[in-house]
């Protein structure tokens, strides 16, 4: 009876430590985030800090190198973006033309059954089509100025990241005095373990984004869609989201293609061709240009992205991946959370473990 009433008290801690943690986290959010992102960067752009000290430059120009060199390629994503998003809504009369055209032509075919011209002509008091893309482009804009305003915390990203970089032996040294419970050499394997699943999950993720970027992009020109730049790397970025992201991204561009060219058989071209990238994308690419190295739970990663997105918006999906990546490697060193080990990882289609009437053996996560 003892025992029982201990180990709901425990159980009921553990769930009031986690509670806390998650309010910390979103009230928090503004000094966590800039951090998070900063100690992910440095990890991924640290070999070229490396690469500079082996060309003889001393540590601090280096690292100074180093975070001008990222941090420019990172300007200049961001600027390419909203470049082409900011000529996609000069588009926007025509596009309300286009849409009031069809719109008037779908009225008029529906217009000859009494019942359904009269829910359309009730449908058309309660919203134009005028209305609904002022509604919809007043709300992107408004998202967009409040990522504008949190970006003034995210420019502490460079002076977080260069001095994770330059302190970097001092912070492992600090890592590994909390970790009592492992010699030195296994907290030192564990640190670069996660430092390797970060790495390889983050720059294979970019590689593959400009892969599917060039070939959306290529595919999308070739049609003669305009704005082709700016939904190829929409729909490449949206490939973090496992088997559907780049179908999704193909929404958009077969939706604007439908109503701005002259045939239906343009927005069908945009779909098939994204289902061929996306086909390529989980079958070939993305196997190839991470490897075996990180292998998450397509269940996992999309219940991850969601929730990062609820707690930390469009940054929590940028970091939750990396964080389930390291999560797993944690469970997969302790022996009591060896369970979400299991869960968090892909399922082995050929175990090596057998199941018999006897015994019931569980195969390691990949």
């Amino acid at each position: 009876m003892f025992k029982s009433e201990t180990n709901i008290i425990k159980t009921a801690g553990y769930l009031l430590t986690i509670l806390l943690v998650i309010s910390l986290l979103y009230v928090l959010k503004a000094v966590i985030i800039p951090i998070a992102f900063a100690l992910i960067f440095s990890i991924t752009i640290k070999p070229i800090t490396n690469m500079f000290c082996r060309l003889g430059l001393n540590k601090t120009l280096s690292v100074g190198l180093t975070i001008i060199i990222g941090c420019s390629l990172l300007v200049g994503v961001v600027y390419l973006f909203m470049l082409q998003f900011t000529s996609l809504m000069d588009n926007q009369e025509a596009m309300q033309a286009k849409l009031e055209e069809l719109n008037n032509n779908v009225t008029q075919m529906l217009g000859k059954n009494k019942v359904t011209a009269q829910l359309l002509q009730s449908f058309k008091s309660e919203m134009s089509v005028g209305e609904t893309l002022s509604k919809y482009s007043t709300s992107i804009l408004g998202t967009m100025s409040t990522s504008v305003l949190f970006l003034a915390d995210l420019a502490l990203i460079p002076i977080y990241s260069y001095f994770f970089i330059y302190y970097k032996d001092f912070f492992v040294a600090g890592v590994v005095r909390i970790f009592k419970g492992l010699n030195k050499k296994q907290s030192l394997n564990l640190i670069f373990e996660l430092q390797d699943v970060v790495k390889s999950y983050l720059s294979g993720m970019i590689r593959v984004i400009l892969i599917l970027f060039v070939m959306n992009t290529v595919g999308l020109l070739i049609m003669g869609i305009d704005n082709a730049i700016f939904y190829g790397l929409f729909a490449a970025c949206l490939t973090i989201i496992p088997y559907i992201g780049i179908a999704i991204g193909s929404i958009l561009p077969a939706f604007m293609a439908f109503i701005t060219k002259d045939s239906g058989w343009y927005a069908l071209g945009v779909i098939a061709w994204m289902g061929i990238v996306q086909f390529l994308e989980g079958n070939f690419i993305t196997p190839n240009v991470i490897g075996n190295k990180i292998k998450i739970n397509p269940f996992v990663a999309i219940v991850a992205l969601l929730l990062g997105a609820k707690l930390w918006g469009a940054f929590g999906m940028i970091l939750s991946l990396p964080g389930v990546a390291m999560l797993k490697v944690l469970a997969t060193r302790s022996h009591r959370m060896k369970g979400l080990a299991i869960m968090l990882g892909e399922f082995d289609e050929n175990p090596k473990a057998k199941v018999t009437s006897k015994k019931v053996m569980v195969a390691e996560p990949s």
